[in-house]
């Protein structure tokens, strides 16, 4: 027991350091920033602007500006956003309509209430690939696929609470898909309208930390988040499912809150992932859930690679 409060205290660290690494200097960047057209909740690459005035904003543009950013090996721009949808996009489908092979393929320990937490997994992952499917294959604006984007969650929903039934593997009752669900629904609704609602931009903001704290609360405190939700954890498996969605909410998070801001929301979600794997590795908590670390090292290697690789060619150094 000292040992895994060890490692879940090396989980929160990891995460909460990764957080302040994505989010601090995009605050920092965002108070200077000019005003731009683009849909973007957070900053953008990096602008040209005056040299704030106070010591401290200087210094904050100093953290900025020692970011590398702006495209680097060693794909090109469009080539990194199609791969990280496309295989992101697979994944999360993979996860989402056959969770059991899913868990097989992994090596995760199945049953009954771990694959419905596998199948909520691939819907927020579908959710996340459909926003960016959307836009850098469709070339839809923000604004309409955000919309759009949210029916693979909300068909899940309802698939697990009224058709394949299997909420009740986790004794997790109905009634509280609502909130989320509703949530979904206003932001589809409000992409909808024909003149766009002086609060959709507000609601879109929202949304995104709506995803953010979610995640927080499914990586760093698993069982109090389940137990809020109503969710009945039957297995360290199951804990270990909660984790691993707290990794898509996240990143779906984070490309929400950057808008249409495609390189920055794809890069900086690409980092998240990345970190976040990583933690699960080395806080042992795949090793706890029953999955051979060799084993589940060498599915995450590829993976980590490729995200790192696809955050340097999006944000890194020319």
């Amino acid at each position: 027991s000292i040992n895994q409060s060890i490692n879940t205290s090396t989980m929160k660290v990891l995460f909460l350091s990764s957080l302040l690494f994505l989010l601090v200097p995009m605050a920092a960047e965002a108070r200077m920033r000019s005003p731009t057209t683009t849909t973007s909740f957070l900053p953008r690459a990096r602008l040209d602007r005056p040299r704030p005035s106070s010591i401290a904003s200087a210094a904050a543009a100093d953290v900025v500006n020692a970011i590398p950013r702006g495209g680097g090996a060693p794909f090109d721009a469009a080539l990194a956003k199609k791969l990280f949808v496309s295989i992101y996009g697979l994944n999360a489908v993979f996860c989402g309509v056959d969770p059991a092979l899913a868990q097989k393929a992994y090596g995760i320990p199945a049953s009954d209430a771990s694959k419905r937490l596998m199948s909520t997994l691939g819907s927020v992952g579908m959710t996340h690939s459909l926003l960016l499917f959307l836009q850098v294959f469709q070339g839809m604006s923000f604004e309409k696929a955000i919309g759009w984007s949210v029916w693979p969650y909300v068909l899940s929903c309802f698939n697990q609470s009224f058709i394949s039934k299997t909420d009740r593997f986790i004794d997790f009752p109905s009634k509280n898909h609502l909130t989320s669900v509703s949530l979904n629904l206003l932001v589809f609704l409000a992409s909808q309208m024909k003149d766009a609602p002086s609060w959709a931009g507000s609601l879109n903001r929202f949304y995104g930390f709506w995803s953010v704290l979610n995640s927080a609360g499914f990586l760093l405190a698993p069982e109090a988040t389940a137990k809020a939700y109503g969710v009945s954890l039957k297995n360290i498996q199951c804990t270990f499912m909660m984790q691993n969605t707290g990794i898509f909410l996240l990143a779906h998070g984070i490309t929400v809150l950057y808008g249409s801001s495609l390189s920055e929301g794809i890069g900086w979600s690409a980092a998240a992932v990345a970190v976040c794997l990583v933690g699960l590795v080395a806080t042992g908590k795949s090793n706890e859930a029953g999955i051979p670390t060799a084993r589940y090292v060498a599915s995450c290697v590829p993976w980590v690679l490729l995200l790192a690789a696809i955050y340097n060619s999006l944000l890194g150094s020319t």
